[in-house]
């Protein structure tokens, strides 16, 4: 642990900190900056207090407070004894202040772990399980006990082939004890496997572990900068490379940007497996290699298929500055695509008609994610524009690229509900979901007269190194905060550009100076420029502190810098009218000036400033820059600052954005994308690489991917055949040097190995039906995943005849059982309910009517396209039962009747056997039983549930219904059964104990007038206290619903500020919204119409039904319309409430539903024809 200040000099500088105003909440600096900081002035003073006891002896305080605070003080920072814009994290504080203490104190602290953690300490570390070691870890971090659990928990990261993980763990112990035994060896040998081997640099550890590099993946490009710490190098093109693609990408709402217009916000990612970009609304995957087809596929954003009034609206408020950008691995790409305005949200002013001020929302950006190879959606962060993913990630927009390590994606987020709210959030690469988010500050951008932004936010770029995530929020601080769970390690403010004035009109926007770059973190020293800041930073990576800046511009030679490209050694490389190299750790630190080279100047490179944004961003391969005139020329300059004849090397025709991997170069602008490569110079290279390193499974990977490129300028079937036996040879290399299913560069030589014998297998099938099958098995018996075995299992299915079918669904089921699988044209089911669903029709009867039994108690709700299982299993029954007679049903009958004998007066059991055998006799019974016991339980959604689920109603299901709704409150439903009953079965006896025997006819009627539905009458005075006088108050439209009794009170509706619904006691004197009957809050904004039912309401909200008891004001219940869909109430008829369901597009007739009104229980659902006139 770095030493630090005596706790008596921190405390006293505190302490005139606060009498400054320093530390306060909110910082404010001398140019006009403000950004504001977590912390907690209680956590602050018991740090202080904790500090205070270490000066005076008082060790065993110290170190209750201490372990106190780890355990409990909320997240945030302190400010720093020395610098006024620098703070640590509160828990890195407190973890150093305990790895500091006097050797009296760290006796303290040691009987604190020995008295908190006896139990675990008592055991060999080696018998701790994960969460256990975790556990000390953090609760005890200062304590050695700590210290090994994190050295044990990195090795456990690193022997599981986890590197990244294994970084932080050893970091955070090497923070506390640097001399522990072997850890400087072991965070070395992290480092190789984490980024070392795959940037292909060498350290003195490699040789030692030689055989881990071929974990590494071939040259991949993973996200904007390179991904990591930002000084992975681009690769030299190989051979003379000429454009071998031109592809059309629009970038909408940049190029023509209303005020600040750029052609290069898009920059690509990728290898030569393929190329990925985001304009901002789709996202492109090509393949480098392909002159014929170079789009893979394409996925559209919520924003492409946007009306064009709506995304002109989103496009205004664009910032030029926003990257557009993904983040790769083998199997995934994320990408931040714009989404429909939301309620939540930033706000802007814009002038209406040149006259009027009106506010509108800010679009913003979210997450998705594809799958790499077919472009399918993975997760998204927004579904619906009311969708419940749309909602769960309120607050977590999207304000820089992503960066993703391991199987976690970080990536910058905001919430700009007021001030913007600035977040570093963790989300699980596989589903989405958040991991943890951390606050780093709040601030604002300029905003006009009336407080509102113009344009939404763009943040700085991350990076990654020893698991620590640096960046800049573009808000007046860098920060660095760990991977493991956001815990902030450090925040450093800088000079900022001073925001504009306020104006009613033209408001200015702060001027900028550099592009949104990458930071860099070289020679332990991160390098940033944040985008309000007219200075290029070097921080100190474990401090904080700000070592030196450069100003945009530098006087001699004149050469205004705008692009970060990447490093040159221990040198950061800067580009823009000139080239400079800075050094990352100057000799001298008591100063900030950077000490720095001219590799090109402005007049040697011919550049004017008034030209500086039509400079693309170009790249650093090696030793060599390679940048890109406004003009068109391509400059590459040793680092010395000489020309290179490799210039001449490439063909650009367009000006645009720069990334050279793999022997390949990609060049990108607004609207336009090129893919240069000299295809059989890549082939040459490849091979000779093979014949070199034949054990190196990379080698044989990078030669295969490139011939499968080339397979359509030979035969193909002869080229498919040779990159299947260099896929082979690759994956033999990879198991000799121990690599398996872990490793990266395993799975895509046994992805691309099944792909390719799966096409081959295809292509034989058609001629040779035989060879096709047993190539499909071999192919099948080969799968790596799960996945893949299944996809190759329902190509066989198609190809085997009836008896060899059914024994491979039933060896797929067997194989799976209930794993989900997304089939074709079904989507994502259980493979056991496709297996049953399948066998189902090809099965004799009686084993075929076994089946659907087991769809219908196992799968119930699964859906084969437009219908569930249930609904499958019931007309397949329905059907055979019409052609085979209840013969075929006996089987199943016995098993209703036995699960009938079992249920005795169980409700539950009772209304089990109604659902799984609704075609025997049994399930008759069993529903007038369960319709028996709930009316004597007064349970009337169980009898109506029950009563709707069964298509053969007998006369005695409809009068216990009767008796059910007369005592629940339904006179009117009652009434109509009765007279049912009446017209239908009048003549017949009664089965209802209670009637002893008469018949229908002979039934009392239920006393009730018919039900109809009118408009209440509004009183003529009613004089009612608000709660304050802005509140905004409507009647909304009441109609009363004759048929169910007089309610007990007299209310009249009101809506308060279309949040709240009221009902007001018109008995009362002086009613008065303070103290209403009942208050409803609802959140559509629309609410329709309410409908008086007696002692019960029916309230329609256009997207939800609500019925609500009016003496108590409980929600009894609650219908909401599905995504896409609003309702009309249409009324209550015989005391059921009907409610229309439509869908506002083309063809959707809509839906009738009927609701019993006091349960809300759905009596019936009637799709309308859109073709036919009701």
């Amino acid at each position: 642990m770095t030493p630090r200040p005596t706790a008596s000099i921190v405390r006293r500088a505190i302490a005139l900190g606060l009498v400054l105003g320093l530390v306060s909440p909110t910082r404010a600096q001398g140019d006009g900056g403000l950004y504001s900081l977590p912390r907690t002035q209680d956590d602050l003073a018991e740090l202080e207090r904790a500090e205070q006891d270490i000066d005076e002896g008082r060790f065993g305080p110290a170190v209750e407070r201490l372990h106190r605070l780890l355990q409990e003080a909320r997240p945030g920072v302190v400010a720093s004894p020395v610098g006024i814009d620098r703070f640590f994290g509160l828990r890195h504080r407190v973890v150093e202040t305990l790895a500091n203490l006097p050797e009296n104190g760290r006796l303290a602290y040691e009987q604190l772990v020995e008295r908190e953690a006896r139990h675990l300490l008592s055991r060999p570390l080696t018998e701790l399980r994960h969460e256990e070691l975790e556990h000390l870890a953090q609760a005890f971090p200062a304590s050695p006990h700590g210290v090994r659990a994190r050295v044990r928990l990195g090795d456990l990261a690193l022997a599981a082939g986890d590197a990244l993980r294994a970084q932080e763990h050893y970091r955070a112990a090497f923070e506390v004890d640097p001399s522990y035994p072997s850890l400087s060896p072991r965070r070395e040998a992290a480092r190789l496997l984490a980024d070392g081997a795959a940037s292909g640099r060498r350290n003195r550890v490699a040789e030692e572990i030689e055989a881990v590099r071929a974990n590494a993946p071939i040259d991949r490009w993973t996200a904007y900068g390179g991904g990591g710490d930002g000084t992975r190098a681009m690769t030299t093109p190989l051979g003379r490379c000429r454009p071998v693609a031109d592809f059309k990408v629009p970038v909408p709402g940049f190029s023509d940007h209303p005020r600040r217009p750029t052609v290069f916000p898009m920059h690509a990612t990728g290898d030569l497996g393929g190329v990925f970009l985001n304009n901002g609304t789709q996202v492109y995957a090509f393949d480098p290699l392909s002159g014929s087809a170079p789009l893979v596929w394409r996925a559209d954003g919520p924003m492409f298929d946007a009306s064009l009034a709506e995304f002109e609206e989103a496009a205004d408020a664009i910032n030029p500055d926003m990257v557009l950008s993904t983040a790769i691995d083998d199997r995934y790409v994320v990408a931040p695509l714009m989404v429909p305005k939301s309620a939540v949200g930033a706000s802007r002013t814009e002038r209406f008609r040149n006259s009027i001020n009106i506010i509108r929302k800010i679009s913003s950006r979210r997450l998705f994610v594809f799958d790499r190879h077919t472009g399918k959606i993975v997760w998204a962060h927004w579904d619906t524009p009311n969708g419940r993913k749309t909602a769960q990630f309120d607050g977590h927009d999207v304000c820089g690229p992503p960066l993703i390590a391991g199987d976690t994606v970080y990536v910058p987020t905001h919430d700009q509900s007021g001030a913007i709210a600035y977040y570093l959030s963790a989300y699980d690469l596989e589903t989405g979901e958040p991991l943890w988010r951390s606050l780093i500050c709040s601030s604002s951008q300029e905003v006009n007269m009336f407080g509102n932004a113009r344009q939404e936010f763009a943040a700085a770029p991350l990076a990654i190194r020893d698991g620590v995530v640096y960046g800049s929020t573009n808000l007046g601080v860098c920060f660095a905060a760990s991977t493991e769970d956001g815990t902030i390690h450090w925040v450093t403010g800088y000079e900022t550009i001073p925001l504009p004035r306020t104006r009613l009109r033209n408001q200015r926007e702060r001027q900028v100076f550099f592009a949104n770059n990458a930071p860099i973190i070289v020679d332990g020293v991160l390098a940033c420029t944040p985008l309000d800041s007219p200075f290029v930073l070097g921080i100190d990576v474990e401090t904080g502190r700000t070592l030196w800046r450069l100003p945009y511009e530098t006087r001699e030679p004149a050469t205004i810098t705008r692009w970060l490209l990447g490093a040159l050694g221990d040198e950061v490389v800067l580009s823009g009218t000139g080239v400079l190299a800075v050094k990352a750790r100057p000799e001298r630190t008591d100063r900030l000036d950077a000490t720095y080279r001219v590799l090109a100047s402005a007049e040697r490179l011919g550049e004017s400033p008034f030209r500086l944004r039509d400079l693309p961003r170009g790249g650093v391969t090696g030793d060599r820059v390679w940048m890109l005139a406004s003009s068109g020329t391509l400059h590459v300059l040793d680092r010395d600052g000489n020309s290179d004849s490799r210039s001449d090397d490439l063909a650009l025709h367009s000006v645009g954005n720069l990334l050279l991997v793999d022997g390949v170069a990609v060049v990108t602008r607004a609207g336009h994308v090129s893919l240069l490569a000299d295809r059989s110079r890549l082939v040459q290279d490849a091979e000779r690489q093979v014949r070199q390193t034949p054990d190196d499974p990379r080698a044989h990977l990078r030669l295969a991917t490139i011939m499968l490129a080339n397979v359509a300028d030979v035969d193909e079937a002869r080229a498919t055949g040779r990159a299947i036996e260099v896929f082979e040879r690759g994956l033999e290399a990879a198991r000799r040097a121990g690599l398996g299913s872990g490793s990266t560069v395993y799975r895509e030589l046994a992805d691309g190995h099944f792909t390719l014998s799966l096409q081959r297998a295809r292509q034989t099938l058609r001629t040779d039906r035989a060879t096709g099958i047993a190539r499909l098995y071999a192919c099948r018996d080969a799968a790596r995943l799960d996945d893949q075995w299944v996809r190759v299992q329902l190509e066989l299915l198609a190809a085997l005849d009836r008896e060899q079918r059914i024994a491979e669904l039933d060896e797929l089921r067997t194989k799976f059982g209930r794993t989900e699988y997304r089939f074709p044209g079904v989507g994502s089911i259980p493979v056991a309910a496709y297996c049953l669903w399948q066998s189902i029709p090809e099965l004799d009867t009686a084993a075929a009517l076994l089946r659907c039994q087991e769809l219908i108690d196992e799968f119930p709700a699964v859906e084969f396209g437009r219908i569930d299982a249930r609904d499958f299993a019931h007309d397949f029954i329905e059907q055979t039962l019409a052609v085979n007679g209840r013969a075929a049903y006996a089987p199943l009958e016995q098993l209703a009747e036995r699960a009938l004998d079992a249920a005795h007066d169980d409700l539950e059991a009772l209304q089990e056997v109604v659902r799984r055998f609704p075609h025997s006799d049994a399930a008759k019974r069993a529903a007038i039983s369960v319709i028996d016991l709930a009316v004597e339980r007064g349970d009337l959604a169980t009898a109506v549930r029950v009563f709707a689920s069964k298509s053969d109603r007998t006369p005695g299901m409809l009068r216990r219904m009767m008796v059910a709704a007369e005592r629940c409150g339904n006179p009117s439903l009652a009434r109509a059964i009765g007279e049912q009953l009446r017209n239908e079965h009048g003549t017949e006896p009664s089965d209802y104990p209670a009637d002893r025997g008469r018949t229908y006819a002979e039934l009392e009627p239920a006393a009730t007038e018919p039900s109809a539905t009118r408009r209440i009458q509004r009183p003529s005075f009613v004089r009612a206290r608000l709660r304050e006088t802005s509140t905004m108050l409507e009647i909304p439209k009441t109609r009363v619903v004759s048929g169910f009794g007089e309610a007990t009170s007299r209310l009249v509706f009101v809506t308060a500020d279309d949040r709240e619904l009221f009902g007001i006691k018109l008995d009362d004197d002086q009613p008065s919204l303070r103290d209403p009957q009942l208050r409803i809050p609802y959140e559509s904004m629309m609410l329709d119409s309410v409908l008086l039912c007696g002692a019960h309401a029916v309230v329609c909200e256009h997207r939800r039904l609500r019925g609500v008891e009016l003496e108590s004001g409980r929600v009894r219940w609650t219908l909401d319309a599905e995504p896409r869909r609003s309702f009309d109430l249409l009324g209550v008829f015989d005391g059921v409430t009907v409610v229309f369901s439509s869908l506002i597009t083309v063809g959707d007739g809509g839906t009738l539903i009927g609701l019993e009104t006091v349960t809300g229980t759905e009596l019936y659902r009637i799709p309308l024809d859109p073709t036919r006139d009701c």
